[in-house]
C-alpha cells in the first residue's frame, strides 16, 4: 500500500503498486476494489463532498473514479512519472481543481499543474515549469485571493506560487543539498520549514525570494529526507532512514532537540500526529510505533498552532482546501448585471480562464486582441444568465500583452491580460 487518505463517511482509500483502488469501510471491510492497471505511487485524494476519488500512476496519469463503485469517471495523462500526492482545491462557487507535480523528462521539465475538474471531463487550467523534478506534496497557505502555495524539487530549491499559477520569477529559494521526497510544513509564525539531505533543516519567511536566507536552521545529526510534522504544542517531529523519531522545540532560540528515540528501523512514511500528541511511525521493516506527548499537549495553546502541520495537511491525510476568494460571484445566484471579472490566472502559459456574469439570456461576444489591435479570436454566443467561464489557448501566440472585451446587452468591457513564455 502507498498510505491511506480517511473520507467522509470515515471510508478509507488506498492504493497498492499493482495497481488496485481500494475502499474500505471504518471496519476495514471491503467496500470495493478495481484494478485499472498501472502502480500507483501516492495517496488518493477524496472529495469533500465524499463523491469522487483521485488516483495517480506512476506511469503519469490522473483519474477520477465514482466512490460508491469505483467507476471511472475522466483520465488525464502527461509525459513523466508522477510520484507526489495530489492537492484539491475547492472553491465556494463549487469548482474544483487538482495540482499535480510532474517529475519531468530529459525533454520537458518538471512542474506543478492544475486541473479543472468539470464533472465527466478535465481541463487543464495553468501549468508552471520548475528547475527539477517534484517528487513532494506540496504545502498550502490559506489567505484568501493571497493564498500560496510552497513545494519543493529534487534538486534543492523551495518554490512558491500563487493559487492561481502566478509566480515571479524570483519566487524561489535554494536549499543547500537535497530535498527529495520532503513536503515543506509552515509553522504558527508562516515560517515554512524544509529538510536537506545536509542533515539540516531550514526555515524560510513565506515571503522569500532567491536573495532570502534561512530565517533560522538547526541540524538533526541526519539526512533529512522524510517529511516532518508540526505539533500545537510548537514541536518540530522527524522521522529519518537511519531509524530515530526526533522532537525538537521551535519555540526556542536556538531550536532545542527534546528527545531522540531509536525505532532500529527506516521510518519509510512521514510522521502522523493526533491531536491528543500520539505520534505514529511507521517502518520499512513492517513494524509500527505509537509514541505519547502528554505533558507538552496538555500545555499546548492556539498561539502554536501550525498554518500546515504535515504532509499532505492533516491527520486524515486527504489534501483538500476550501478556498474562499473575496470578491469571487456565486454562480448558482443570478446576476444583479452584466460583470467581467479579471482572467485568472495572470499572467498565464498558455491557458487563461475569461470570467462573465449575466443577469438575462442574452447574445455575448468574446474577442482577444494584440497590443495593436489586430483581433486574435472571436466567438459570439447565447448565454443563459448566470455565471460563465471561457477558456483563452495562446498556445500559438508570443509572450506579451493582451486585451479581451466581452459584449452584451450593448455593453463592452475589456480587460488586460498577460503571457508570459
Amino acid at each position: 500500500s502507498v498510505g491511506v487518505c480517511i473520507a467522509p463517511g470515515n471510508r478509507i482509500f488506498t492504493g497498492t503498486e499493482t495497481g488496485k483502488l481500494i475502499c474500505l469501510d471504518e471496519s476495514l471491510n471491503l467496500l470495493w476494489e478495481k484494478n485499472p492497471g498501472g502502480a500507483i505511487s501516492s495517496i488518493p485524494t477524496v472529495s469533500s463532498d465524499g463523491s469522487r476519488v483521485y488516483k495517480k500512476k506512476k506511469n503519469g496519469s490522473v483519474r477520477a473514479f465514482n466512490t460508491t463503485d469505483g467507476s471511472p469517471i475522466w483520465s488525464w495523462a502527461t509525459e513523466g512519472e508522477i510520484v507526489a500526492s495530489t492537492m484539491l482545491l475547492e472553491f465556494l462557487n463549487g469548482e474544483r481543481q487538482l495540482l499535480v507535480g510532474r517529475v519531468g523528462t530529459t525533454d520537458l521539465p518538471g512542474s506543478l499543474v492544475a486541473l479543472k475538474d468539470n464533472g465527466t471531463s478535465v481541463q487543464k487550467v495553468w501549468e508552471v515549469p520548475v528547475e527539477g523534478p517534484v517528487s513532494a506534496t506540496p504545502a498550502f497557505l490559506n489567505n484568501g485571493t493571497n493564498s500560496m502555495i510552497f513545494f519543493s524539487t529534487d534538486n534543492g530549491y523551495l518554490y512558491r506560487l500563487r493559487w492561481d499559477g502566478f509566480r515571479e520569477a524570483d519566487w524561489k529559494v535554494a536549499v543547500a543539498g537535497s530535498t527529495k521526497f520532503c513536503s515543506p510544513v509552515i509553522d504558527w509564525a508562516r515560517r515554512v520549514y524544509i529538510g536537506s539531505t545536509d542533515k539540516n533543516i531550514y526555515a524560510f519567511d513565506s515571503d522569500f525570494t532567491t536573495a532570502s536566507q534561512p530565517v533560522r536552521s538547526f541540524n538533526v545529526g541526519l539526512s533529512a529526507v522524510g517529511s516532518p510534522t508540526l505539533g500545537a504544542n510548537g514541536y518540530f517531529y522527524l522521522g529519518t532512514q537511519a531509524g530515530y523519531i526526533s522532537a525538537f522545540d521551535l519555540k526556542q532560540e536556538p531550536v532545542k532537540e527534546m528527545w531522540k528515540f531509536n525505532a532500529s528501523g527506516s521510518v519509510s512514511s512521514p510522521l502522523l500526529l493526533t491531536e491528543t500528541g500520539k505520534i505514529h511511525a511507521a517502518l520499512q521493516n513492517g513494524n509500527m510505533f505509537i509514541l505519547a506527548e502528554p505533558d507538552t499537549f496538555h500545555t499546548a495553546n492556539n498561539s502554536y498552532s501550525p498554518m500546515w502541520s504535515t504532509f499532505r495537511g492533516n491527520s486524515k491525510r486527504n489534501c483538500v482546501i476550501q478556498l474562499a476568494l473575496t470578491g469571487v460571484s456565486d454562480p448558482y445566484q443570478v446576476p444583479e448585471k452584466f460583470t467581467v471579472f479579471q482572467n485568472y490566472p495572470n499572467p498565464f502559459n498558455p491557458y487563461t480562464i475569461i470570467s462573465f456574469t449575466l443577469p438575462v439570456r442574452t447574445r455575448t461576444e468574446i474577442a482577444v486582441f494584440d497590443i495593436i489591435g489586430s483581433e486574435i479570436m472571436r466567438s459570439v454566443a447565447e448565454y443563459d444568465s448566470g455565471h460563465h467561464e471561457v477558456t483563452f489557448d495562446g498556445s500559438s501566440l508570443p509572450s506579451g500583452v493582451y486585451f479581451y472585451r466581452v459584449t452584451a446587452e450593448g455593453k463592452q468591457i475589456m480587460g488586460k491580460m498577460l503571457l508570459l513564455r
